[in-house]
Order: C-alpha cells, then structure tokens, then sequence
C-alpha cells in the first residue's frame, strides 16, 4: 500500500496521564500531574508536527496547581482553628490565660464572675467544686467559671468552703474525650484532627445533710458538618453550650434547692428528655405548684396528664403543640390521645396538626409496624377533622375517600359530609 511518507500525529500520553491525575483529590497525585504536564509540553514543543495534547497538558497543570493552593489554604485555617484557644480568659494585653482548671482534673472553688445590674439578688449560697480533664494539649474548657456564670444568673453566689451556712454544694465533673476523626476539604491532607465528646455530671447536695437532691447530665459532640469559622474542640464547646441543660444550670441548682423563685424558669427543661425526669423530681420534692395555666400546662404534659391540660383549656395548646412535634409518632394511640386534646382546647391548631399528622402516616414518612395501628391512627385523624375541620381540610380528607381500606375511606367520607355540613355546603 502506498503512503505519503508521514508519521500519523499522535495525542502525548504524558498530557493525557496529567490531565486525569489532576482530577483526582490527592495530593501526590496533583504532584504527579503537576510533573507529567511539564514533561508533555517539552515534548510537545519538540515535535508539534507528529505530537498534539498541549490542552490536556495545560488544563492538568492549571487543575493541579488550582487543588494544591486550595489544599493549602484549607490546611492553613484549619491549623490555626485548632491551635486557637478560644475558650481561655482574657489576659493583661490582650493575651490568653490557660483555662480553669488545668488538664488532668484537679478541684477548684470559683467566684462567678460579677455583672453588675444584671444579675438578680442572691437567694441561696453554694460551695462549687469542679474537676475537669481533657484529651486535648490545651486543657478543658473553662467549666469552672461558665458554671459560676449560670449559677450568678439565677441568683446563686458562689462561697468559699469555709463561709458559715451555705445552701447546698455543687459538683461538677467534667470530661472532654477524643472523638472520630474529621477529614479535611476534598480530602487534602488527610485528617485534620478529632472531633471532642464532652460530657459534664452536675450533683447538687444539701450542705447541712450532704444528702444528694439532684443530679443531671449535660452533653455535647462536635457535630458532622464543622463551621469553617471554628475549630473541631470550639464547636463541641459550642453545641455543648446551646443545650437548654447548661444554659439553665443555675436555675436548675436553685430549684432543687427549694428556691421557689427559679422554679418558672425550669419549664422550657420539661421538653427536653434529657432534663425532664430531673425537673419533675425537683418539683416534687420541693412541693412547687405552677402558677400560670401555661406553666400548669407544661409540668401536666410532660407528667402525662392530659387530663388536666383539657381542664387547663386553650392555655394548654402550646405545651400540646411542642409535645406532639417531639413524640416518638410510632406510638400512635399517644399521638391521637394528644390530637384530641388539642381539639378539645385549640380546634384551629389541632385542625392543621392532624391534618399534617395524616399527611404523613399516609404518605410512609413515618414507620409503623403493625398496620392496623397505623389505620386506627388515621381513622381517628379524619374523625378529629370531621369535628374541628374547615373548608382547608376537605382536600386533606378527599385523598383518603377512595382509600383501600374501607375503615379509612368510611371515615374520610364522614369527616367529608361532616365538614361540608358545617359549611353549608355539598
């Protein structure tokens, strides 16, 4: 066969391989491409006329250099997030002292700091001792004075061991422990570091009887996706911080130490599992009765007695309301024994939660094991909504006329007829 003479013009491998290389999120493998892109465009410039590729060179090296700069630039915050203390007291110009109290525990008794104008006239006084230990190099958290913080913002001084009659004796023992480990942007680097575990035991004794009168715990975790604005150990001080425990620590102390002026401040802790149990002993032991009907609202809910919040009336809907959005809604005969207390006091409120509720039995969303459950809850929704619905529930109720099962689609059909009775319409 017979040929002009010419040798075919060939793509450069060496561009090929950098180009591919540079897509790929490693760093040796950007140092790789960073090497074959170089060695294409020198071949490339020694033979233009038989070797092409020097846009797959040129868009490898950029892609390169362009990951490498990120990952630097990702590693760099990120190493002096971690090496930021940003829990240590402020020093002489400007400076960081090392928190309180060091690493490995030890005991200390803290003044809170004082706020003056702001913090309400003492009520009780307590001895506070603290232990505090941490996996990382800095030290713990100042738990130490944000406990005495807390405590000075419910009326609570803080004494020396040695002063005549305190109230009770506080102790907190507090713990930051090593967590899973967190990568880095796009995988440059590898691991930037352990997330933190904390966790912090607070026991309230009576000081005259060193008898227990409470204990509760409090608990925080670097979450999964970090702020690029702090480092792993400050957001686990942070998520440890927002939990309603810590925020109400003082009137938690107070309260259990029969200050019956803190006992209001409790409620927001009877939503919250974790606390719950701990305020509803505290009440009982101190004898407290709530005084507002939202506040008897509250403390009957999470003691279970909706009986009182049917009593209680429209006040109770609040309490209902935030109980309903916390329930574990595979226990259906709870959910609809809450629905119908709400309708009792709040038609307007139960009207939009069971048709939400419906929504979301029938859609799946929520897992229910055993169907015949699952049907007596929604039965029991468009029976609610027969009752309290309006011309915005009727589409709520028309998805469920043609329904498989006959005991739903009955009761659509009734709760149908029912609204549009009361409507006046057909």
């Amino acid at each position: 066969m017979a040929t002009d003479g010419k040798e075919p013009v060939r793509t450069s491998g060496l561009a090929v391989a950098s180009f591919i290389l540079s897509i790929l999120p490693t760093c040796a493998g950007q140092l790789v491409a960073i090497a074959l892109g170089i060695a294409a465009l020198v071949s490339i410039d020694k033979d233009r006329e038989h070797v092409k590729g020097g846009g797959f060179a040129m868009a490898g090296l950029f892609l390169s250099v362009m990951w490498l700069i990120a990952g630097l630039a990702t590693a760099v915050v990120v190493g002096i997030m971690l090496t930021t203390e940003g829990h240590g007291q402020a020093g002489p110009g400007g400076g960081t002292q090392p928190p309180a109290p060091a690493v490995g525990g030890g005991e200390e008794n803290i003044q809170p700091p004082s706020s003056p104008g702001r913090t309400p006239a003492s009520r009780r006084k307590v001895v506070l001792k603290v232990e505090a230990d941490s996996w990382v190099q800095k030290g713990p958290y100042n738990i130490a004075a944000a406990v005495g913080k807390r405590l000075g913002e419910a009326g609570v001084k803080v004494v020396q061991p040695e002063s005549p009659d305190p109230d009770g004796i506080v102790l907190v023992e507090y713990a930051e422990e090593q967590g899973r480990e967190y990568a880095s942007m796009f995988g440059f680097g590898g691991s930037i570091g352990s997330g933190t575990s904390v966790g912090c035991t607070v026991t309230v004794l009576e000081a005259a009887t060193a008898e227990v009168v409470c204990r509760f715990e409090i608990r925080g975790n670097t979450p999964s996706q970090v702020s690029s604005s702090g480092g792993l150990h400050e957001e686990a001080i942070k998520a440890f911080e927002q939990q309603q425990g810590f925020r109400l620590l003082g009137f938690l102390v107070a309260a259990a130490l029969k200050d019956e002026a803190a006992m209001p401040a409790l409620a927001p802790l009877l939503e919250d599992g974790a606390t719950r149990d701990t305020v509803l002993a505290i009440v009982k032991n101190a004898g407290y009765e709530p005084k507002s009907p939202v506040e008897r609202a509250a403390y009957a809910v999470a003691g279970g007695d909706l009986d009182e919040c049917e009593s209680i009336g429209p006040p109770a809907a609040g309490a209902l309301v935030k109980h309903l959005e916390g329930m574990d809604h595979s226990q259906c005969d709870g959910v609809l024994r809450v629905v119908q207390v709400l309708a009792a006091v709040d038609p307007a409120s139960a009207r939009a939660r069971a048709a939400e509720l419906l929504e979301q039995y029938s859609s799946g969303n929520w897992y229910v094991s055993d169907d015949d459950e699952k049907d007596k809850v929604m039965v029991g929704l468009l029976e609610i909504l027969g009752k309290v619905g309006d011309k915005s529930s009727l589409g709520a109720v028309a998805k469920h006329r043609g329904d498989e099962r006959s005991a739903v689609a009955d009761a659509a059909k009734s709760a149908d007829s029912s609204i549009r009775a009361r409507l006046g319409t057909r």
